[in-house]
């Protein structure tokens, strides 16, 4: 008996497919969306440049305004900002007795949208080690201590989020004058730190502690926690010339468009919070002498082929602190 036809093409191996026919869909891409966003906002935000560039679908949900709301209401990231007493400094006169408090910034339950200050564990350095003339960032979920002294020789350290404990790194290539760092943000495994005298930028390589540097704008002064790093671009902050980004194609520092209502701040902090830039600063306070305010002001970034425009979200009260804390850094932590 002759089989029918329709079993013979079943056993007949599917023609090929045209040249310029789309691929079938792959099963996470014929996911709902907000099932896809779901998943993707449990990615650790270190791998998000890998999954851009999976497709063009990956690379529109990782970058989607939407995986910052959910991570948001998630509690995914924590921003660490640390003070230093500094009656401390004036009662010792010692670098090493220091005291350096740190706070997080929270969002406020049942209000996504606002925040607030809250006191966090202090980081504990080895009881040989002197943090204080040293450049300080995160790197995936380490965070690195360099230009520390061990005698007469300058260390680098990293210090593991999830086992709280302390390493040894990859020594810097180059003695650069660390002590000189005011601030320090991490790029593509890199700690750049902010030399204020020699008015550079040196970049450590956690992987192998080679060095290098570039210049920063020429004509004022920065404050300690003025640079973040956001959207793998580095930002800087000056009271003169506002808020800066550094363009690593044509090696020059370009202000930021359309931040001209940002208040002229000395004492600024900065880091990337959900997908936007959180702007920190002091004011004194009004109800006392003894205390001086935290503001806050969200701002979130654009870049276009003209370059990067910014647009300022309100102001708004965190907390206060007291009189002799002084803002030194801004670490952001994600899960």
């Amino acid at each position: 008996m002759m089989p029918s036809l329709a079993a013979s093409n079943a056993d007949d191996p599917p023609p090929p497919r045209a040249f310029n026919q789309p691929p079938l869909p792959s099963l996470f891409s014929s996911l709902p969306i907000d099932i896809a966003w779901n998943i993707l906002v449990r990615v650790p935000k270190r791998y998000r440049p890998i999954l851009a560039c999976v497709s063009k679908k990956f690379c529109y949900l990782v970058r989607s305004p939407e995986i910052h709301r959910i991570r948001s209401l998630l509690g995914k990231d924590s921003l660490y900002i640390c003070f230093s007493d500094q009656n401390t400094r004036r009662n010792t006169l010692n670098w090493f007795y220091l005291h350096r408090y740190w706070f997080t910034l929270r969002r406020i339950e049942n209000y996504p949208t606002e925040n607030q200050l809250a006191a966090a564990a202090n980081l504990v350095f080895p009881y040989d080690y002197d943090p204080n003339p040293s450049a300080i960032a995160i790197v995936g979920d380490k965070i690195f201590v360099i230009g520390g002294f061990r005698g007469d020789e300058i260390q680098a350290e990293s210090f593991d989020l999830k086992t709280q404990t302390w390493e040894q790194a990859r020594d810097p290539e180059y003695k650069w004058p660390w002590d000189h760092s005011k601030s320090a943000v991490s790029l593509d495994k890199k700690v750049y730190a902010l030399l204020s005298h020699e008015q550079i930028a040196v970049q450590y390589d956690t992987r192998d502690g080679s060095c290098g540097s570039f210049e920063l704008p020429k004509g004022d002064d920065w404050c300690e926690a003025g640079v973040c790093v956001a959207e793998n671009v580095l930002y800087v902050y000056y009271a003169r010339f506002g808020l800066m980004w550094f363009d690593s194609e044509l090696m020059l520092w370009r202000v930021v468009n359309g931040l001209s209502d940002l208040k002229k701040i000395r004492c600024v902090g900065m880091a990337e919070y959900y997908g936007k830039m959180a702007v920190l600063w002091e004011e004194s306070s009004g109800d006392s002498g003894e205390r001086k305010e935290i503001w806050c002001r969200m701002i979130a970034l654009g870049r276009s082929e003209v370059g990067i425009h910014g647009t300022a979200e309100t102001a708004q009260l965190l907390g206060s602190v007291l009189l002799g804390y002084r803002m030194e850094c801004c670490l952001s932590v994600s899960d």
